[in-house]
């Protein structure tokens, strides 16, 4: 884990699966909030990525869009944390509709 900053986080992605959380935290390089473009890169080219990619959610599309450079800004904690909100109700509404559990 990077040492903590006052200010702006360190690219970080709190990511929901079938049956645990995989944390992405990438430290500070590349101006403002650029790094997180390479999270959403590694994120979405890694085997947590769901086989509905960025249909998965409203969340998942954001992250393809940054993965793919179709952003011109990377966003900011704020949107991170929506952007894995809306992928996890996703993952648990269908996991409920599939399962009756989540």
């Amino acid at each position: 884990m990077p040492l903590r900053t006052r200010g702006t986080p360190h690219p970080n992605m709190r990511y929901t699966t079938a049956a645990d959380w995989q944390v992405f935290v990438y430290p500070k390089i590349r101006p403002g909030n650029d790094d997180f473009f390479t999270l959403s890169h590694d994120l979405v080219s890694s085997p947590y990525w769901p086989s509905t990619g960025a249909g998965t959610s409203w969340g998942d599309a954001r992250l393809q869009d940054c993965a793919k450079g179709q952003r011109a800004k990377a966003g900011g904690g704020t949107e991170w944390r929506a952007w894995a909100t809306s992928h996890h109700l996703a993952v648990v509404t269908s996991r409920l509709t599939a399962l009756g559990r989540p």
